[in-house]
């Protein structure tokens, strides 16, 4: 994959594109952060370099001012909530689906990725990385919502290396537990 980012006039666009092996579809999907993007495919011909052909892709994308996306750009964001240990199967199926809302919704929309979770003293935490925080919060916050997952979650981001809350108060700074 071949993540790229460019500002222009105060808003920041991405562009990105993959390979499916299974599929044989080459994916490029671009953008304004924050916003779901368009995308579209292309079958890889036959005898094709697959790194080849989406270097080739990204470097017109250079020309017109896009940057490879630099991964210390990304800034970390939690989802918390608290569990009691009496289901753990169904912890873990809504732990399965808070990570892949969290992927959809933040690689859908040029804004970050679901870096994983953990489970365990009382609680379970699903990690993102985002490039935009204020946006990639609306975000997550609009698709908990959606799917019936807000409740009970409490949602922190990173700033000057301690978690501060964003949901459901605003300000304080959060323990992972």
């Amino acid at each position: 994959m071949i993540k790229m980012l460019k500002k222009q006039n105060d808003m920041l666009y991405y562009w990105e594109v993959w390979y499916d092996e299974d599929e044989k579809i080459f994916t490029v999907h671009y953008g304004e952060v924050g916003e779901r993007g368009e995308h579209f495919t292309e079958k890889k011909k036959r005898g094709a370099d697959v790194e080849a052909h989406m270097e080739k892709l990204s470097q017109k994308q250079s020309e017109s001012g896009y940057e490879l996306l630099d991964e210390d750009l990304f800034k970390p964001i939690v989802i918390q909530y608290t569990v009691d240990g009496s289901d753990i199967d169904a912890d873990l199926d809504k732990q399965d689906k808070v990570e892949s809302l969290m992927n959809e919704c933040l690689g859908w929309t040029g804004n970050g990725y679901c870096d994983g979770s953990d489970y365990g003293s009382g609680t379970m935490n699903i990690f993102s990385f985002t490039i935009d925080q204020e946006l990639a919060l609306k975000t997550i916050r609009a698709e908990l919502e959606e799917h019936d997952l807000l409740e009970g979650s409490i949602i922190a981001y990173m700033e000057n290396d301690q978690y501060i809350s964003a949901y459901p108060t605003r300000g304080e700074v959060f323990k992972l537990i």
